[in-house]
């Protein structure tokens, strides 16, 4: 009895590997220090989305809390966040820390 697998190739379709590496080039490689960007020493754009993103993600959790537990404070921070974009983080942040002080 013969056993065969399907991972094997056939015989005939089996291909010659030339083992020579003297033919081939050598190539050189180049360092390019410059790989992210045209970051010196500040990230502040990355620092800026980070903040654009965290600030619009926790606008989304506190919506849900509060339509789950308290609707009028619901009702109010809908409200503020249809007028104010919580997708800009700073100005969000600085126009509700406003309203919540007074």
């Amino acid at each position: 009895m013969e056993l065969t697998s399907s991972f094997l190739d056939p015989p005939e379709l089996r291909f010659c590997v030339n083992t020579s590496f003297k033919k081939q080039r050598r190539r050189k490689f180049t360092i390019v220090n410059e790989l992210g960007g045209q970051y010196e020493e500040t990230f502040n754009d990355v620092k800026t989305q980070i903040l654009n993103y965290f600030t619009y993600k926790a606008v989304r959790t506190v919506l849900q809390q509060l339509y789950e537990m308290n609707p009028p404070q619901y009702r109010w921070f809908y409200n503020f966040v249809a007028t104010n974009d919580p997708t800009d983080g700073k100005r969000f942040l600085r126009s509700l820390g406003k309203v919540g002080s007074l």
